[in-house]
């Protein structure tokens, strides 16, 4: 049996004792419109916060962390412009089409 004064403890709202909300994968798809394929590049990449399994073949993901990961993609923007053409091309390498 639970102490009495325990049970008055829980019935308290603290910060530590809230849920913290989470998505489902499509959820996850939906608030960031990205693809499938890419949300785990990013998250192999590192680059996207990593769900957690709540149960077997059950992942869900915080969205507190989400949506911070959203605010922090508005903030810095990973396209370079000075990036190259391809692997292995320069900027401005031309390959002609006829050898003579």
């Amino acid at each position: 049996m639970i102490p009495a004064k325990r049970l008055e403890a829980d019935t308290e709202d603290s910060p530590h004792d809230q849920l913290r909300p989470m998505l489902t994968e499509r959820e996850v798809l939906a608030l960031v419109r990205i693809s499938r394929t890419s949300l785990y590049r990013l998250i192999r990449s590192g680059r996207f916060p990593d769900g957690v399994f709540v149960a077997p073949n059950t992942k869900r993901w915080f969205r507190d962390r989400v949506i911070g990961w959203q605010k922090a993609i508005e903030e810095h923007d990973e396209r370079n412009p000075n990036r190259g053409r391809g692997k292995g091309r320069r900027p401005g390498q031309r390959v002609s089409a006829s050898a003579s």
